[in-house]
């Protein structure tokens, strides 16, 4: 979190990435789907709870779709 954001909660103005972690706009949906949650773009740059939490579930989330896309187990 420290490289890509320095620990701020900003957005990337080319990317749109979010928060601490830098969390693309596209993955907070996927998030909100799979786990049910309501993140907003405005919670995650109010918010650390918020923007840590989208931050860690993210790695899940991109993980899952990596293995659907390769096809692996």
């Amino acid at each position: 979190m420290w490289e890509v954001s320095g620990f701020r909660l900003v957005e990337n103005p080319q990317s749109h990435a979010l928060g601490f972690g830098q969390v693309l706009p596209s993955t907070v949906n996927a998030i909100n789907r799979r786990y049910k949650t309501a993140f907003t773009r405005q919670q995650i740059l109010d918010s650390p709870d918020a923007s840590v939490q989208v931050t860690l579930r993210a790695p899940e989330v991109a993980y899952d779709r990596k293995k659907t896309t390769l096809g692996a187990p």
